[in-house]
């Protein structure tokens, strides 16, 4: 079971990939769907991956916002209580998920006292085991 799954829109694959290797330097285990093995059901993996990660952290982007994939995982995390959500591009949320405090990652260069990433580690946190990750 991962500390952190990723949900993001395929556009939004090498940003996510950024943030994930950051996340896992702070100590968590972060899954997203390019760990899925070659011949494993990709619907299979991801819904296994997303009913058992601790928290959800969802990328939204242009992209991500008309997405359904990530609309129905933000979904899925919302009801479990562990959705965490992120902005990396300035756009208008869906409807549902306009009420959540959002970390705000547009421009985000990778430094890890950026406010916004803080935001991002701060809310992973209150969703993961206390202990975990998150020594900035």
């Amino acid at each position: 079971m991962a500390d952190i799954f990723i949900s993001y829109a395929s556009e939004d694959r090498e940003r996510a990939g950024r943030i994930a290797s950051v996340l896992e330097s702070c100590g968590w285990s972060v899954w997203w769907d390019r760990k899925i093995v070659a011949g494993q059901a990709f619907d299979e993996a991801i819904e296994h991956e997303l009913e058992v990660a601790n928290c959800v952290v969802v990328l939204w982007s242009q992209e991500s916002i008309d997405s359904e994939w990530v609309k129905n995982e933000a979904a899925v995390a919302s009801e479990r209580g562990v959705l965490v959500p992120a902005l990396i591009d300035r756009v208008k949320l869906p409807l549902e998920f306009r009420r959540r405090q959002t970390a705000d990652l547009v421009g985000w260069d990778g430094n890890t006292t950026q406010e916004g990433f803080q935001a991002l580690c701060n809310g992973v946190a209150a969703k993961v085991a206390p202990g975990k990750g998150a020594a900035l």
